[in-house]
């Protein structure tokens, strides 16, 4: 919060110029003891330095603020240029906004499908050393990649690591996922194969876009390693992992891969839900495969899986 921030800016001043002003003092008063302790003579000038240094960390705040007040005025007036202008120049002279004034900088800019303008700023506030809100870079990569500038995305990601960014699982997952559903999926399966490569600790939906990404894109063997690595990491195959490799496998009636994952899954003791079966019935049924249909329906009712209504 700005009042936090600005609380913290004044006690360092306070602190710096108390160090300025006492340090002397307590250096001589160990070298010559408290009797002959005196008073520096240059005493007036440390002040006059410490009072000056007082004002300039005052108009460094008052910067600040303004600043901050400033972008945010003029997103209110929708005027969204100026306020990426102000920010550009406040990256510009080393000091970029605030977090909370880039944020909504950001947002503004994706919400008016500015994805251009929201990742030029990211640069530029890396461009002076600093480091922006890491839950942004996912919403504004999948932005471009939404605007058919997927090169531009990828470019950003690199930026962003290169940074040091730390970006968390759901900005992979949005990016991926964003790749996919634009037909960018050799990108997708890329990463993907980068992230598993990186040995990237996934969540579950970060796992399963990564796999649907490397089937859509014929890299069965690569999912098949990722798959191994879950396994290695003692899980196992998770009842929504098993519908996102069925319905990889379903969307290009590739019947004899899906039903072999789904084997293997019962192989271990576990029963697949109705939507699994669903989308294997639905399968066989677009494939012109009517006795395979009915016969994992007959399946369905000996596990004692219920039907959808």
């Amino acid at each position: 919060p700005r009042g936090i921030r600005t609380c913290c800016v004044w006690a360092l001043c306070f602190v710096k110029a108390g160090m300025s002003l006492f340090l002397p003092c307590l250096i001589s008063s160990a070298l010559l003891g408290p009797s002959r302790l005196r008073v520096p003579s240059n005493s007036e000038s440390i002040a006059r330095s410490s009072i000056n240094f007082l004002k300039l960390a005052a108009a460094q705040v008052s910067n600040i603020d303004s600043t901050d007040q400033e972008i945010h005025a003029l997103l209110a007036k929708g005027s969204r240029n100026a306020a990426l202008a102000v920010a550009m120049k406040c990256c510009q002279s080393g000091q970029p906004p605030v977090m909370s004034a880039c944020d909504a900088l950001l947002s503004a800019c994706r919400r008016h499908n500015e994805a251009s303008q929201a990742a030029q700023l990211l640069r530029a506030i890396h461009s002076c050393g600093k480091k922006a809100n890491p839950n942004q870079y996912g919403p504004v990569m999948a932005s471009l990649v939404e605007s058919n500038q997927v090169d531009e995305a990828s470019a950003l990601l690199e930026t962003a690591i290169s940074a040091g960014v730390r970006l968390d699982n759901s900005s992979y997952t949005m990016l991926i996922t964003s790749m996919v559903r634009a037909s960018y999926v050799e990108h997708a399966s890329d990463l993907a194969v980068s992230l598993m490569s990186r040995r990237v600790t996934t969540d579950v939906a970060l796992f399963n876009a990564m796999l649907a990404a490397m089937i859509k894109s014929g890299r069965q063997a690569d999912a098949a390693k990722l798959i191994s690595q879950l396994r290695l990491a003692g899980s196992e195959t998770s009842e929504q992992t098993l519908d996102v490799l069925l319905k990889s496998f379903v969307n290009d009636l590739k019947m004899r891969e899906a039903m072999e994952v789904f084997n293997t899954y019962c192989t271990r003791g576990k029963v697949p839900s109705s939507r699994a079966f669903n989308i294997l019935i639905d399968g066989f049924a677009r494939s012109a495969q009517r006795v395979n249909a009915e016969a994992l329906a007959k399946q369905m009712r000996s596990l004692g899986v219920k039907p959808d209504k």
